[in-house]
């Protein structure tokens, strides 16, 4: 099962692209840095997933506060990729 992220607007709708094992990367990239804060850790994922849309960077500054939420839903689908990833050693579903 591919999982996106989606939000309204505006009375628009925006959806990213799955989250893959890049988007997964690049949390992880920062998370092993030990960045503390979910907006410094998931930033960049972020805009990766939504890397082509209408929701770009200048629309994700004119809301920070939604920014940061969707900050918090990349966070989610990185813990539930690695907790899916350690169950028995076996890759997630979606990676296969």
């Amino acid at each position: 099962m591919q999982k996106t992220i989606s939000f309204t607007h505006n009375n628009k709708k925006y959806t990213s692209k799955p989250f893959d094992f890049k988007a997964l990367c690049l949390v992880h990239e920062k998370h092993v840095q030990e960045f503390r804060s979910i907006a410094m850790l998931c930033s960049d994922a972020l805009d990766y997933l939504f890397e082509g849309s209408e929701a770009d960077n200048a629309l994700f500054e004119s809301i920070p506060a939604k920014r940061l939420e969707l900050c918090g839903e990349v966070w989610k689908l990185y813990v539930d990729a690695l907790t899916e990833t350690g169950k028995n050693g076996e890759e997630p579903e979606d990676s296969k």
